[in-house]
Parts: structure tokens; sequence; C-alpha cells
């Protein structure tokens, strides 16, 4: 039992209803932090059932401005979060198809990027897997101009 739990034990003391409302409330916690976990249900199905052979990983953000002719993948994380191993291989893999493709073709400029940044988003650091920058920092109005694109 954590230590919410055991406060919510001692100020409950007794109350049938209460203890069964204070389960409900633990069940729905731990459903509302698997979710988060997976991000989807198809994310959780895949683990669940399928080999460990292979990687699953959800995309934060798949941004596509026409009028640009950009398309940018975006995996976001906290300023103190650690990637895993298997979703950054994954991630570096499509770069290094986005940046092939930017050599075949000029019409679309596609990218991959790690986002480090916490909301509210004042500041944002970046990781440009398709052209090997990191370093990349933008605050304030940049960080708007970045999501839509604008550079």
């Amino acid at each position: 039992m954590n230590e919410t739990e055991n406060l919510f034990e001692m100020q409950l003391n007794g109350c049938e209803n209460c203890k069964k409302l204070l389960d409900k409330i633990l069940e729905l916690e731990n459903i509302i932090q698997e979710k988060n976990y997976y991000g989807s249900d198809l994310n959780k199905f895949i683990d669940e059932k399928c080999t460990h052979k292979m990687t699953c990983i959800n995309i934060d953000a798949l941004i596509f401005r026409r009028s640009k002719n950009k398309l940018r993948i975006i995996e976001s994380k906290h300023l103190n979060e650690n990637m895993k191993w298997g979703q950054e291989e994954v991630l570096k893999l499509m770069g290094k198809v986005f940046a092939w493709l930017n050599r075949l073709q000029e019409k679309i400029d596609f990218s991959v990027h790690i986002v480090y940044g916490n909301y509210p988003y004042e500041k944002l650091y970046i990781v440009d897997l398709t052209n090997i920058k990191d370093g990349i920092e933008y605050s304030g109005e940049e960080v708007i101009k970045y999501l839509e694109l604008e550079f």
C-alpha cells in the first residue's frame, strides 16, 4: 500500500462505501497510468500478444504543412526523461530514411526530431535525426514558429 492509500485508509476508518469508492479511484488511476504508458490500446495489444523481437513505438506528432512542403515527425520528451533504446533506434532509422528521401527529391522536406521540453514549452531543445544536428534551442515565439514548420 502506498502513502496515499495509507492516508485514505486512516481517514476512511470503517466507512465501507468510502472504501469501495477509494478502490474504484485507485483502479481508475491504474488504468490511466497504463494508458499513458502504452499510448493506445493497439500498442498495449501488440505488447501483450505479439513477439517482443520487434519494436513498436508511439509517435507524439506527425505534422505536414502543405504550403511549406514539410513533413516532420516529432517525438517529445520531458527535460528529465530518457529515451528507450528501441525507440531511439527506430527514430534514427526513420531519420536516415528521410535523409535518403530528401536526397532523391526536393518537393517535400522530410525530417525526424526529438524535442525536449516541459509544458508550457517556453523553451525547446531539438535533436534533428535527419540532418544529424543537436543543440538547437528555441524559446518564446520561436517555439510556435518551429511547431508551425516555419523553420
